[in-house]
């Protein structure tokens, strides 16, 4: 018995990122000169601790908190390392959160908001930028993680950026860590509500490639409530319930992608391959219940038939355009023997009447793929092929032809 296993082939953007790599737009003049620009990281780290002395006796001064965010937004700058800077950029966006909660609940006259605003968004634009440079510079997977890390910062830095989410896990992707990449889409989808949809289907791709299946149905079903008929999610998620076995819901999305793109070969090569496996489970399903002893359920047997039917015909819609595809002649000649082989199943099972049907039916599902093995041998003869001829001529009973197979390897 030959193995049928068929995985879709991605679409162009396989990743589901459909923008390019170009400098921020969102860039922002330099600082505003300060005194805090002149300390080093220990004068830095002493004027904040003078500054938590002062929030113990001053709770609510919102004036103390956007100093204390500004101070360790440049002891972060401080820092050569990226990675080093990210805890320190992580705080300095929660402090300046907590101050302007408290500046709106109780403004301050002649504080100047504007300044901490404008030195947040100019180390965010600083971060992203050297990311995006750094990713042009890459040739190694290296190269793509240490990209990443400057989108970490800016993400620390402004938690509401979705540029910087993007191409941060889109450097993790192609660093080899996907799982990383995850990481950053999830945590993006806690702080970016509603998160768009190109996201969600980057999340959910990224979910199939780490066989987390069930996130990813839930994904990009959560994807596809907001753009139904998008044909990138469509075949997105008719992937992911192929590798999940849920033969029924990829069918139904297959059915709707080859109405859309009847042309498509890789859709009705999915479409046959899915409605075969279906038609597998019914028998299996059906050899369980006669190994408990249950009587034969003709009922389950006619939708097994009616499905292994369906695969047919895409099989030969498939062969009729291409008729002399070595590969298209192979695949079909694999769907006959393996519907032979799933009838097989049932045979130590069966008496009489049943028994004498279902071997008819696989003496006909093997004899089907004679003609297509008969011409591959033809087009391209090899020792395998022969050899399998020979066992299909066997079983059928045809010694001569068996014998002149033979005769061949």
């Amino acid at each position: 018995m030959i193995t049928i296993y068929t995985r879709m082939a991605s679409l162009v953007l396989a990743f589901g990122f459909f923008f390019g790599c170009s400098v921020s737009k969102n860039t922002f003049d330099k600082a505003p000169t300060a005194a805090s620009d002149k300390l080093s990281e220990a004068q830095l780290e002493q004027r904040i601790s003078a500054i938590d002395k002062q929030l113990e006796s001053a709770p609510a001064n919102s004036a103390l908190y956007y100093e204390k965010g500004s101070l360790l937004i440049r002891w972060a700058q401080a820092k050569e390392q990226p990675s080093r800077r990210t805890p320190l950029y992580s705080k300095a966006e929660i402090i300046l959160q907590k101050a302007d909660s408290l500046f709106e609940s109780r403004p301050v006259a002649r504080l100047d908001t504007q300044h901490y605003y404008k030195l947040q968004k100019i180390a965010w634009s600083e971060e992203h930028n050297q990311g995006i440079q750094a990713s042009k510079n890459a040739s190694s997977s290296e190269d793509y993680r240490q990209a990443a890390l400057y989108f970490n910062n800016a993400i620390a830095i402004m938690p509401d950026s979705l540029i910087s989410y993007k191409l941060g896990s889109r450097m993790y992707y192609k660093g080899n860590e996907p799982r990383r990449a995850i990481t950053v889409l999830e945590y993006a989808r806690q702080n970016v509500t509603p998160l768009p949809v190109d996201l969600l289907e980057s999340l959910a791709y990224l979910y199939v490639e780490t066989e987390q299946l069930a996130k990813a149905i839930q994904t990009y079903e959560e994807a596809r409530a907001r753009h139904r008929h998008s044909f990138n999610l469509m075949h997105g998620l008719s992937n992911a319930y192929i590798e999940a076995g849920n033969h029924h819901n990829a069918i139904q999305l297959l059915l709707q992608l080859h109405n859309r793109k009847p042309g498509n070969t890789k859709y009705q090569y999915s479409l046959a391959s899915e409605f075969y496996k279906a038609g597998r489970e019914q028998v299996i399903a059906m050899v369980t219940e006669l190994e408990e002893k249950d009587n034969f359920n003709t009922a389950v047997f006619s939708t097994a038939d009616s499905l292994f039917g369906r695969a047919e015909h895409h099989y030969r819609q498939i062969l009729n355009r291409q008729p002399n595809n070595a590969q298209v002649l192979y695949k079909t000649a694999q769907f006959y023997q393996n519907r032979a082989a799933q009838y097989q199943r049932l045979l130590p099972h069966l008496r009489d009447e049943n028994e004498a049907d279902i071997r008819r039916m696989i003496q006909q599902s093997i004899s089907s793929s004679v003609p297509l093995l008969e011409q591959l041998s033809r087009q391209k003869p090899s020792k395998r092929l022969w050899e399998y001829l020979y066992r299909t001529y066997s079983y059928l009973g045809m010694k001569t032809k068996a014998e002149e197979a033979k005769a061949n390897f």
